[in-house]
């Protein structure tokens, strides 16, 4: 398939979720060319809690995501996310390690967008 074709359905999906519904569509063009589009089976870690941040925010496209805690009692659901939600936020508030683990909860397909290149943007 055509990368333009895939950047601009990955925009079209960003532009009906917040943040990016108020976001210019070239802007979500060129935020979307960023990326990577992942797939993982359900009860596969995104990420886990301790390991050094990716240089990617991730924003659920289908399934669903379990945002877990490891306590000294055991591990605790904190959240369960879906189409739409973004992962990986915990970088904007200056922390170099995921404070959390995610998991899947179903199978997942994820984008991954850099960033750098949303956080410019959101600067703006």
């Amino acid at each position: 398939m055509n990368t333009t074709i895939i950047r601009q359905r990955v925009a079209d999906f960003l532009k009906s979720h917040p943040p990016f519904d108020h976001v210019r569509n070239d802007d979500l063009l060129q935020l979307a060319g960023s990326g990577r589009i992942g797939f993982h089976e359900g009860g596969e870690f995104i990420f886990e809690q301790g390991q050094p941040r990716s240089p990617f925010i991730w924003v659920i496209q289908q399934g669903k995501v379990e945002v877990l805690e490891n306590t000294p009692t055991g591990e605790q659901l904190r959240d369960l996310l879906g189409e739409g939600d973004l992962l990986g936020l915990g970088r904007f508030l200056d922390s170099p390690q995921y404070v959390h683990s995610a998991r899947t909860a179903s199978d997942v397909i994820l984008y991954g967008l850099e960033a750098t290149a949303f956080q410019a943007l959101v600067e703006r």
